[in-house]
């Protein structure tokens, strides 16, 4: 009797225990395999779509606009910035201004703003990474500012209307652009390192004269110079 129960057992547990070898992939247990359903073709997935940190692009496009809308009067109108698989490739910016600039003084502001711009942008460590080339450069720039005073447009048109950067290039265009029986206008091109130099060479050269002539009465007399009073009357 014990030996007719021990045998029942055992077939009991051969049938019902699980069996690490068995292969469930095995057509013999799902039937032939002209009863399948036919599994789907490889596709190949497309590459995941990069995401750049956009928000922090704004923070310094704004920053950057808000100090030259104060201290230069240049107003920001649009902004966009293009990226691709490789990373973030261009960022255009259109300002207006209604100051009155000589050629000079364009070349300034288009200078001054593209190194505040890069200082910014190439010193935040969330967008280092996203740039093709670890770096962001003035050939990624495109930049367009209208000076758009009365002044120029009806009395002196040879006051900068025009500024555009595209490709590392600078071109400087007169207010008798708005005169469309011209056959040329008056314009000056020139690479963005050649007006960076030209505004580094000219502002040490003015620094330069001032120091050697400055001229104020504070320089001469020190502090002994005489303010006269209401009561020396």
């Amino acid at each position: 009797m014990h030996h007719y129960l021990i045998f029942t057992c055992f077939a009991l547990l051969t049938l019902t225990g699980c069996s690490n070898s068995v292969n469930y992939t095995d057509d013999r247990m799902f039937g032939s395999s002209e009863n399948d359903v036919p599994r789907a073709p490889y596709v190949d997935l497309p590459p995941p779509v990069l995401s750049i940190h956009g928000q922090e692009v704004t923070n310094i496009i704004q920053e950057v606009s808000v100090d030259f809308k104060h201290d230069r009067h240049l107003h920001l109108c649009d902004a966009h910035t293009y990226y691709n698989a490789e990373g973030i490739h261009t960022i255009q910016l259109k300002y207006e201004s209604q100051d009155l600039l000589d050629p000079c003084e364009a070349r300034y502001l288009i200078v001054d703003l593209v190194e505040a711009l890069l200082d910014k942008l190439n010193d935040n460590m969330y967008l280092i990474p996203e740039f093709p080339n670890f770096a962001f450069y003035p050939i990624n720039f495109e930049i367009y500012i209208n000076m758009t005073s009365f002044f120029s447009r009806y009395v002196d048109p040879y006051y900068i209307k025009w500024i555009c950067m595209e490709d590392g290039i600078i071109s400087f265009y007169a207010a008798d652009m708005y005169d469309n029986n011209k056959n040329c206008w008056h314009a000056r091109r020139e690479s963005f390192y050649t007006s960076r130099n030209i505004t580094i060479a000219e502002r040490q050269a003015e620094a330069a004269y001032k120091s050697k002539h400055d001229k104020s009465l504070q320089k001469v007399f020190g502090d002994k110079i005489y303010i006269p009073k209401e009561d020396d009357n």
